[in-house]
């Protein structure tokens, strides 16, 4: 038995073997796919942005140690 004709014998079980009920899985599909690639770029976008704050905090950390030393040699 080839493996279209199981999948065809459980959804002829599962009564979902309509071409109504193929549209409404693959919208749920869809919506489901997209929701999740909108999370992952917001995470993304998030991540970078954190990143790019965490760079700034560490440059002026690095300019106010520079300025003590400096201060501490004089």
């Amino acid at each position: 038995m080839a493996l279209r004709d199981v999948a065809l014998s459980f959804l002829q079980v599962a009564g979902e073997y309509s071409p109504e009920a193929y549209g409404r899985n693959f919208r749920a599909l869809f919506w489901g796919l997209l929701a999740a690639w909108v999370a992952l770029c917001a995470y993304l976008v998030w991540l970078v942005a954190r990143e790019r704050q965490i760079k700034r905090q560490l440059e002026s950390l690095r300019r106010m140690v520079e300025v003590r030393e400096e201060e501490a040699q004089k």
